[in-house]
């Protein structure tokens, strides 16, 4: 402080005060230009222009406290960054999400191979270990490999620095369709390779049997043409036959002869059936039936020739199956003398049978529901990975062609009929370690069952056919049982054949016609209006395909009886007795 009397100052207490203020203005210059300074670079760390004088003066920008705003500043900039962080956190965890949950394999690797990322389903897909995983070649820990393999879907993404797919990549036993998609860095080079791997292997099963099913039915248009001419001619054939051991004796050589070749026409017969049974125009006649009981009568055949030891499992309460037994016990005589084939020495073959159900969606291709599943199991040579696809195909075999070897049709009949039940068949097999067939059946469809009796034979019969090679053995063959004979060529004749013989008092005991009549309606339209006149009417349904609607369903539509040609002698005399003919 100046201590002078402020009423008449010296010329030295002035200087000192010019000096002070000298002092104090260069201080508060040298304050404001320093805070000036650093409020500029701190605007421009934030991206904000530095203040002109003009827009804030000196003394407004001591009395604002910058210091104060500042701070105040980097907390809203704390804060943004806060939440920044929270949402990119919930990012990361939603993409993981959808990572994990993706239905796809889906691996991610580095420039040189090394594992970088994977989902969980490619941990299930390739059965990985976690911790051996990441950072490691992909073909060493994937693929199990010691070097990069041939065909390689990393490979060519590296050297295309595009996105390429593989379809069909067989591993383990399984096909898969893999995407590679490239992620290139700032100069155009690869810097990650995104790999997704779908399991297709389930769709591929579906649509080969898809396409197998599709075969067999046009198989079936085809054989069912063919199956009523040919068999009209094995009527022919084998009535003949039979009609002509009726004119020598037993003993004579002749009888011999006819006899092999009655021998050799019933097996037409039976290849005929088959054929129709492979190409699926068989129709199960379904009753209800032991699971158990049906395994164990359709393998003793089967095991009685074999030095295999067969085991059998079956579950508790195993539900009863509605289901043709004949066709259902020649499936499963036929897988197993394939397993008896294929096992040396003592093998073991093991059959199981367990309940199952099915639910939507299920890689079996069955609708929804409960179903019996039959797993017959051997330990033979197995089937070759190159002949596993064709084992259903009509007259495939590996035993060579002949009376002796084989046909190639026991698999393709069994197919044919499982599909028929609405039930599935699958065979998995690996070289040399053996195979295992899977049959699953629904446990649930309608009921069939059959009727018999015993008479005298004698009275009068009709034929409707058209055929005149099968009317002329038909009649011969009834005409020897001791039956007056008449026939007729289509519906009309035969219909006032029955009426005009009914009202001369001397009716017909038996009717026989062909299911088929062109251009006439045939056995549909003859039943009709017999019984429509007789409603008592006694009416046999012939045909030469077995499965077909009328003749499987024959007493639905009124007949009393159904005779599949071809037929011998024995056979249309039994369906006489049966329906006590006279």
């Amino acid at each position: 402080m100046l201590e002078s009397n402020t009423d008449n100052p010296s010329s030295e207490d002035y200087r000192r005060l010019l000096a002070e203020n000298k002092e104090l203005k260069e201080k508060y210059g040298n304050t404001v230009s320093y805070l000036r300074k650093k409020i500029d670079q701190l605007l421009l760390v934030m991206g904000t222009l530095p203040l002109k004088p003009e827009e804030l003066d000196d003394s407004t920008l001591i009395e604002l406290d910058p210091i104060g705003i500042i701070a105040g500043s980097f907390d809203q900039v704390l804060k943004h960054l806060h939440t920044t962080n929270d949402n990119l956190q919930i990012a990361r965890d939603e993409i993981k999400a959808i990572f994990d949950s993706a239905g796809i394999g889906i691996l991610v690797l580095d420039n040189r191979m090394r594992v970088v990322s994977y989902n969980k389903k490619q941990r299930e897909l390739f059965k990985t270990d976690p911790e051996a995983v990441s950072g490691e070649e992909c073909y060493k820990v994937m693929c199990g490999a010691d070097d990069m393999p041939s065909v390689c879907t990393f490979r060519r993404v590296m050297k295309l620095k595009r996105p390429v797919h593989l379809r069909n990549w067989k591993f383990n036993g399984r096909l898969y369709d893999v995407a590679g998609t490239p992620i290139v860095d700032k100069h155009g080079e690869v810097a990650r390779v995104v790999l997704a791997y779908m399991d297709i292997t389930d769709r591929k099963r579906a649509e080969e049997e898809l396409a197998r099913v599709n075969k067999f039915e046009a198989a079936g248009i085809f054989a069912g043409g063919i199956a009523h001419d040919f068999n009209n001619l094995l009527t022919s054939i084998l009535g003949n036959i039979s009609l002509a051991k009726t004119l020598v004796s037993p003993k004579d050589r002749i009888a011999e002869k006819l006899n092999s070749a009655e021998s050799a026409s019933m097996k037409a017969k039976e290849l005929t059936h088959k054929l129709l049974t492979v190409a699926g125009v068989t129709e199960p006649q379904k009753k209800k039936i032991s699971v158990p009981n049906l395994i164990k009568d359709a393998t003793v055949l089967a095991m009685s020739f074999s030095s295999a030891v067969c085991e059998y499992k079956m579950q508790d309460g195993l539900w009863t199956i509605d289901a043709d037994e004949a066709q259902l016990r020649q499936v499963i005589h036929n897988i197993v003398v394939n397993a008896c084939e294929a096992v040396t020495g003592n093998g073991t073959i093991k059959i199981r049978a367990e309940n199952i159900s099915v639910t939507d969606g299920d890689p079996l291709s069955l609708e929804a529901g409960p179903y019996v599943k039959i797993t017959i199991e051997d330990n033979g040579s197995g089937i070759s990975e190159e002949n596993l696809p064709k084992i259903f195909d009509p007259y495939f075999t590996t035993k060579g062609m002949g009376s002796r070897k084989g046909r190639g049709l026991g698999l393709a009949s069994a197919f044919s009929i499982i599909r028929s039940h609405s039930g599935s068949m699958a065979v998995s097999s690996r070289s040399g370690v053996g195979t295992v067939c899977s049959i699953y059946l629904p446990a649930d469809a309608h009921s069939g069952e059959a009727t018999d009796g015993q008479t005298r034979i004698a009275g009068r019969a009709i034929v409707m056919d058209d055929e005149e090679i099968v009317r002329e053995v038909a009649g011969d063959m009834l005409s020897l049982i001791g039956l007056d004979v008449s026939f007729a060529l289509n519906s009309d004749e035969l219909i006032n054949a029955y009426k005009n013989a009914a009202v001369s008092g001397r009716p017909f005991d038996i009717v026989i016609m062909d299911v088929n009549i062109p251009e006439d309606g045939g056995a549909e339209r003859a039943i009709s209006g017999l019984l429509a006149f007789d409603p008592a009417a006694k009416a046999v349904v012939s045909s030469g395909n077995p499965n077909d609607k009328i003749m499987v369903n024959f007493e639905r539509y009124g007949f009393a009886g159904a005779l599949t040609k071809p037929f011998k002698m024995s056979e249309i005399t039994a369906i006489m007795k049966r329906l006590g003919v006279g």
